[in-house]
């Protein structure tokens, strides 16, 4: 089992107090020479750093050695290097070999166990992370999925998505893969060979499908296959990106969806961990693994993948009077069928009834406007169809398990 994370302890009864135990404590701990192996040309691994520069900020006495670094630079250890402890995105073996040969405290935080786990590992949970973007694809209808993977990397080594593959299978549920048959090709970008095979394999997929690529990078290369093939994103081919990148996120046409995967979180948890094994402490046996945040929706997942007439015309309604306090009694006016063919072509197709689908519209686009908008709580409430901002409130707990502003300060920094 991965070991879960420590709760935020409580609150200093005076912000003064907090600050003078806390510049008592640095003063108390040893200083530390710390190395940092993780690329910053990514969101992804620009927000590892930033967690761990906060938590070494507030937490720790440590001399922190870095450079910027390129997604497909091969990182090493110095050879003449003298120092207490690493935090590395461990991606190959032979960085691997140098780590463990200095004998230090090391955290990797790749997706990636290395050297059967010898680095103890702090990332994020390939597998949570696989199951809430097909929940984001089935929540939209689509029964036909895809998978991208990195052709740069050895199958093995994709645990995310085979993990991804695995869930829609026993979802009953087919998943196409691409071929990837120039695989283990060297780093950088697509050669003009790659996207031509790209490209054939998009326009053989059966449509309408939702297709996951196993980063930003990758999911912004299958829509530009997508736009040289005349392929619609997102109403024939709906495309994830399963690492968030932003610059790769808002240089794709339409914009592409993708995962929040809580990196910074991941930075300050494993800058945690490796202040504790340098203090002595023994690592834990299993990886820490933190949960995603959430799905960041964009032009490119934004469709219904409903082909069913009066299934789909609900949803068109829905989706259009989520303003408006509907019910159910409001669809079927406008829906040319019974209550009870309603309710069961809903289960059938999508494994909930209509009015709960009103509950899930209306709380997933609570979360866009916390996420992506300054409005407040009663705007957001008119907005999404509540009646008053305590019901939005109270809705969103019982869904979510946090507060509205919980959850809004929670995201802000991830997009």
């Amino acid at each position: 089992m991965a070991n879960e994370i420590e709760q935020p302890a409580t609150k200093e009864r005076s912000a003064g107090e907090a600050e003078l135990r806390v510049k008592h404590a640095e003063a108390e701990k040893p200083l530390r020479h710390v190395t940092l192996l993780v690329e910053s040309s990514t969101t992804w691994g620009s927000d590892i750093v930033q967690g761990i520069a906060d938590y070494a900020n507030d937490h720790a006495n440590w001399v922190i050695y870095y450079e910027p670094r390129g997604k497909y630079e091969v990182l090493h250890l110095p050879d003449d290097w003298r120092g207490d402890g690493v935090i590395a995105r461990v991606t190959t073996e032979s960085l691997g070999d140098q780590i463990v040969a200095a004998k230090v405290p090391a955290v990797n935080v790749s997706w990636h166990a290395y050297h059967g786990g010898l680095i103890p590992r702090c990332t994020t949970s390939e597998r949570l992370s696989a199951e809430m973007i097909a929940q984001h694809f089935l929540d939209r209808g689509f029964r036909r999925f895809a998978y991208f993977g990195d052709c740069r990397r050895a199958k093995h080594a994709d645990l995310f998505g085979s993990a991804f593959i695995e869930i829609i299978e026993q979802s009953g549920f087919v998943c196409h893969k691409h071929p990837c048959v120039t695989r283990n090709v060297k780093e950088g970008a697509p050669t003009r060979q790659e996207q031509l095979e790209l490209m054939e394999w998009v326009q053989q997929l059966p449509k309408p499908i939702a297709l996951l690529a196993f980063n930003d990078v990758r999911g912004r290369q299958v829509v530009e296959a997508c736009r040289q093939s005349g392929i619609a994103v997102p109403d024939d081919i709906a495309v994830m990106g399963g690492e968030h990148d932003k610059l790769a996120s808002q240089m794709s046409r339409p914009r592409l969806s993708s995962i929040d995967l809580s990196s910074h979180r991941v930075g300050f948890e494993a800058a945690k961990l490796l202040d504790r094994m340098m203090a002595g402490k023994q690592p834990p046996t299993d990886p820490i693994l933190i949960p995603p945040a959430r799905i960041l929706v964009h032009a490119s997942t934004d469709t219904l993948a409903v082909e069913d007439e009066l299934v789909s015309q609900a949803l068109h309604f829905i989706a259009a009077q989520l303003h408006r306090p509907i019910n159910v009694k409001h669809i079927l006016e406008h829906v040319p069928t019974s209550r009870r063919v309603l309710e069961q072509r809903f289960r059938d197709l999508l494994g909930r009834a209509p009015a709960e689908e009103i509950r899930r519209a209306r709380i997933e686009r609570t979360k866009r406007l916390l996420a992506e908008t300054d409005k407040s709580l009663r705007q957001i409430a008119r907005d999404c169809g509540f009646l008053h901002a305590e019901v939005l409130s109270r809705v969103f707990r019982r869904t979510e398990g946090i507060t509205p502003s919980e959850y809004r300060k929670r995201v802000r920094t991830a997009d």
